[in-house]
């Protein structure tokens, strides 16, 4: 992914992980760290997850927050989302296909080196 992204001249800052510990979502506290050296505001992050735990860890950071059902974790998601299985300020969360489809939502079109051909 890093690789597609620098070939259009974007870039990605940090990829943090949360195993266990102080990271472990639905607390703030991997997003939060995320913020920490003023890169951006919480107003201008987007946290792009695949569980509804993501959604509830940006809403207690702050933070927007975009689903993806790229995997099964954001199938399930999606379908709690949908069946109001998700309250409070989740339930608003955009749901899109993949990252490309969350930036081309907020960007617009992207780059042909970025976008995946689907078979």
């Amino acid at each position: 992914m890093a690789a597609r992204l620098a070939d259009s001249g974007a870039h990605v800052d940090e990829v943090l992980v949360a195993v266990r510990g102080h990271r472990l979502k639905p607390g703030p506290a991997m997003v939060l760290e995320a913020l920490e050296g003023g890169r951006c505001r919480p107003s201008e992050a987007v946290l792009v997850g695949d569980k509804l735990s993501d959604l509830q860890a940006a809403a207690a950071a702050g933070v927007r927050s975009a689903l993806v059902t790229c995997s099964q974790h954001g199938e399930a998601a999606a379908r709690r989302l949908a069946g109001g299985g998700a309250g409070g300020d989740v339930a608003a969360a955009p749901v899109h296909e993949d990252l490309a489809a969350v930036v081309e939502a907020m960007l617009g079109p992207l780059p042909s080196p970025l976008r995946e051909q689907k078979p």
